[in-house]
């Protein structure tokens, strides 16, 4: 199905914008993303850096220095904001963990440089996770493993990436509404100027089409209009002029003709008298 010319012009405007506005939507959930992580991330390596520096280092053994300090309530309820921390070996084996932890373990991963971060799944919940070298003589010993839920900033993310994907078809329509609506708006002198144009006839060729005010493209074409209908009507004015001195010269002639006609016609004449009739008639 061909599309009008306005809906054209509305569907390449709606088009274009939509690509803008999803690029915008696309940096507002990175930017949003971002600031979210970059709290969780400050925090959790604040926790692991804190926590590698309260640790005791016996041979090739590392635990907490002051386990009593565990059971806070932040570090034994998994509801309030948990921070979970464990302590891995050079080889991966676990060392130590928090109470908060129990039985479960976090990803460890020996082959990534420190201060990784990960966004993980700790009981079905979404955790955000960061790995710190222990060193000792500055040599490394152990790492200590960090994780905090991410479960609020994730349901941020999620409610933002919803509200962003259910406003975008939304935008597109109000978009081709009002292109569609601007677009009217913009070809409505060339629907004047077709108006005026299509009332044009052989007896009014002395009508123009209304100049737009402003010097623009409209402007060049309804004064080009203009001008060739100036031309079509001096044309057309040649024409009867022609008309009327040919018809003006032709009517003596036609008359002398006719009248001698009408001389030879109104009674029987012998062969010399109408040929002398003829020859007069036709100047001879």
């Amino acid at each position: 199905m061909a599309l009008t010319f306005k809906n054209r012009i509305a569907l390449h405007y709606m088009l274009a914008t939509a690509a803008l506005v999803a690029v915008a939507y696309t940096l507002v959930f990175l930017v949003v993303r971002q600031q979210v992580y970059a709290g969780l991330d400050a925090r959790l390596r604040f926790e692991a850096a804190k926590h590698s520096k309260e640790l005791t280092i016996v041979g090739h053994t590392i635990h907490f220095a002051h386990k009593n300090e565990w059971e806070e309530r932040e570090h034994r309820e998994v509801d309030v904001d948990p921070l979970f921390i464990q302590i891995n070996d050079l080889y991966g084996h676990l060392l130590d963990r928090s109470p908060n932890l129990k039985a479960d373990k976090l990803v460890f991963d020996p082959q990534q440089a420190q201060q990784r971060l990960l966004n993980l799944e700790l009981r079905g919940k979404a955790v955000r996770q960061v790995q710190e070298t222990v060193l000792r003589d500055g040599k490394p010993v152990g790492y200590v493993v960090a994780a905090i839920s991410s479960e609020a900033a994730q349901q941020v993310l999620d409610r933002l990436g919803v509200a962003l994907l259910l406003s975008f078809p939304v935008v597109l329509l109000g978009l081709f509404g009002s292109a569609r609506l601007l677009a009217g708006r913009s070809i409505a002198p060339i629907n004047a100027i077709t108006a005026t144009t299509n009332r044009i006839t052989r007896s009014n060729l002395a009508e123009r089409i209304a100049l737009p005010p402003r010097p623009d493209e409209l402007h060049t074409l309804a004064t080009a209009i203009n001008g060739l209908l100036e031309r079509i009507e001096q044309a057309v004015e040649r024409e009867k002029q022609f008309t009327a001195d040919a018809s003006h010269e032709l009517h003596t002639p036609l008359a002398v003709l006719k009248g001698t006609l009408e001389v030879l016609v109104r009674k029987p004449r012998t062969a010399p008298s109408t040929w002398k009739a003829l020859r007069s008639a036709s100047g001879r």
